[in-house]
């Protein structure tokens, strides 16, 4: 069987970045960060995969490298069984990440515009990119808000624009970074339901979420990150033993 996602060994070091400051008083030498060491991947198609650590665990990290976003310090990675970096196109063409930061909307732009840029980023013709956005914004339960301006829209407005822009182009993977983050309990039960109904489809899903109840509901393999290690895998009620020792600073 073919892997969503398979990573071996895969470790990033960040160097820190030299201010003018640090410059000028000729400290040149900063201690490296490593954000992940050597961490080990193997997820099965079609599932919703939960990716839970503490902040600074590694996970923001881990999504990044997998959607090519990042290049590895050392490790490899397999997307479908492709390289990121021997073919990023062809990985970026079948993975969705759904980013919900202001700065990654166009706020001064309304919901389909928004959705028709990007979709014309991944080459689609103007009225190709206007029939999916369309369809998107109807399956995320906003096509009356379509026209709206995406700066008047709520944070679950923007979540569900988010998961919307991730399947602009009909990618086989989708990652999303602290979804739930924000949201009232509805919207909330809303934005899991629409990421069940994605695996249904037949679509793979890593979630990274300190939203413990939220993995409960939707995952079906729950991996713990630690200090840029994964340390165990499972079903959650099998691993909440290990995320509760995490959380409070253990292994």
């Amino acid at each position: 069987m073919l892997l969503a996602v398979e990573t071996s060994g895969l470790t990033k070091i960040y160097q820190p970045p030299l201010r003018f400051e640090d410059i000028a008083r000729l400290r040149f030498h900063k201690q490296p960060v490593q954000a992940l060491d050597e961490a080990n991947l193997s997820l099965e198609s079609g599932k919703v995969h939960a990716l839970i650590g503490p902040n600074g665990a590694g996970k923001t990290t881990l999504l990044k490298l997998i959607a090519g976003l990042l290049m590895p310090t050392s490790g490899s990675i397999r997307v479908f069984g492709i390289d990121p970096l021997e073919d990023p196109l062809q990985v970026k063409s079948m993975v969705g990440f759904g980013l919900t930061e202001v700065r990654s909307f166009f706020l001064r732009l309304s919901g389909i515009e928004n959705l028709r840029f990007f979709g014309i980023l991944y080459g689609m013709t103007a009225r190709e990119a206007g029939e999916r956005a369309s369809e998107l914004l109807d399956w995320v339960g906003l096509g009356d808000k379509a026209d709206k301006v995406v700066w008047s829209y709520s944070a679950g407005m923007k979540q569900r624009l988010s998961i919307a822009r991730s399947l602009i182009h009909n990618p086989r993977l989708l990652i999303f970074d602290e979804v739930t983050r924000g949201l009232d309990v509805a919207m909330r039960r809303k934005t899991l339901d629409l990421i069940k109904s994605l695996a249904h489809e037949g679509r793979t899903v890593i979630l990274a979420s300190h939203d413990m109840d939220a993995v409960e509901y939707v995952a079906d393999m729950t991996w713990v990150i630690h200090r840029g290690r994964i340390v165990g895998n499972g079903d959650f009620k099998d691993m909440k033993p290990l995320l509760e020792d995490c959380f409070k600073g253990g292994k």
